[in-house]
């Protein structure tokens, strides 16, 4: 596997990674064995934007034992209501989907924190990235650089 530095984050994180949307309604054991592959084929970066609680909850399980061999990437302000999922900036909201992403992780804290779908004016979005870090457990923060009305902003 190629492994490449992410950014200026000094992460060592293979050139191929895991998106987990085609996790979604697979049974856990399938999950389980995607990542087992995952793992012998050495891809060490998981992306999961995500919040369905049964997704995570199966990635959590795949992930147990083994932590520390991935780089997660999380989504803030990626939510689950009403059985369906929605993007937020509501602060309350956006932990409580945080905190609810680490607890069916199994984990204390997401390596990158994405800052989920910026589709409009975005003011001091540097800020908000710091602040993002610190309180939702992420080591790093971040915009994905392909946001409408973005310019390759980032905190990493």
């Amino acid at each position: 596997m190629e492994y490449r530095t992410l950014g200026r984050t000094g992460l060592r994180v293979s050139a191929v990674a895991l998106g987990c949307e085609g996790f979604m309604n697979r049974p856990e054991e399938e999950v389980r064995a995607d990542f087992d592959f995952a793992i012998e084929n050495g891809i060490n970066f998981l992306d999961l934007y995500a919040s369905n609680p049964e997704l995570r909850s199966s990635i959590g399980a795949a992930l147990a034992g083994r932590r520390e061999g991935f780089v997660i990437q999380g989504h803030l302000c990626s939510v689950w209501e009403e059985g369906q999922y929605l993007r937020t900036r509501d602060p309350e909201k956006a932990q409580a989907a945080f905190d609810d992403l680490l607890a069916r992780l199994g984990t204390d804290y997401v390596d990158i924190g994405m800052i989920h779908y910026v589709d409009a004016e975005v003011g001091n979005v540097c800020s908000y990235c710091s602040a993002a870090a610190e309180v939702y457990s992420a080591k790093l923060a971040g915009l994905p650089d392909n946001s409408v009305g973005v310019e390759k902003v980032s905190y990493i």
